[in-house]
């Protein structure tokens, strides 16, 4: 295992275990971790794709072939459209591992999920990022865009605003805790908060109520029950389950 903890090792310790052949990336931007995860077939999908330099050649097919890259596809639409578009597509590569840090929204975040356990093949493992946010600022709700948000911290009304932003992702993995019974759901305390969900019994069932109205002070109060937060060494724990 990869020496330097975070979401990337974290993506490509879990791809080598349940040796994964497909992998889908909601949320790209730069490519950074899209480019590096170790996975022959792979889906990237992103509004805006924001490449440059070697990634942005990966997108020119002629150049994907030269680079053996042909297996990358590209989707530069919303989570949505995708999933509404391309079902086939998605029934025929059934996602061995997906990836989710798109739009930073509780309702985004929970609707990429769901529609990515839809196509999860039976071995398939899905990775959330941003879980786990360090600071009210950090958690600064939004509805459409980053956009509000950037526009609230230029306004000053963002006390502790440094520019980094994760949103109320943890809604959605707190939701999910109370409706699965058939996902272990667990938190590593890592890269703010990496979230790993596998098809097995749910050994932290919830009974949260009223998640649209929860707030940072809540998650404050009930995070290392309500992520099932872990060490980051506890991924060591999982990799042998999966590898089992």
């Amino acid at each position: 295992m990869e020496r330097k903890m975070n979401r990337l090792s974290i993506i490509n310790s879990v791809a080598q275990a349940i040796k994964a052949q497909t992998y889908i990336e909601i949320g790209v931007n730069t490519g950074e971790v899209f480019f590096s995860v170790h996975v022959r077939q792979k889906i990237a999908v992103d509004p805006h794709f924001k490449f440059s330099g070697r990634a942005k050649l990966h997108r020119i097919p002629q150049v994907r072939k030269l680079l053996y890259k042909n297996h990358e596809h590209f989707y530069e639409m919303s989570s949505d459209d995708f999933f509404a578009e391309q079902s086939e597509l998605m029934e025929k590569f059934k996602p061995d591992l997906s990836f989710i840090d798109g739009l930073h929204t509780y309702g985004q975040t929970y609707k990429d999920v769901m529609n990515c356990l839809k196509y999860l093949s039976p071995k398939g493992v899905i990775i959330v990022h941003d879980t786990n946010p360090i600071c009210p600022a950090f958690e600064t709700p939004a509805v459409h865009s980053i956009q509000e948000v950037l526009d609230k911290a230029n306004k000053g009304e963002i006390p502790g605003w440094t520019g980094n932003w994760s949103g109320d992702v943890w809604k959605a993995i707190v939701r999910l805790q109370c409706e699965r019974e058939d996902l272990s759901i667990f938190t590593l305390d890592i890269d703010w908060g990496v979230t790993i969900i596998t098809r097995k019994n749910n050994a932290n069932k919830l009974s949260v109520k009223d998640i649209d109205s929860l707030n940072y002070k809540d998650l404050d109060q009930n995070r290392v029950k309500w992520l099932n937060l872990k060490k980051p060494d506890f991924l060591e724990e999982l990799i042998q389950g999966l590898t089992c």
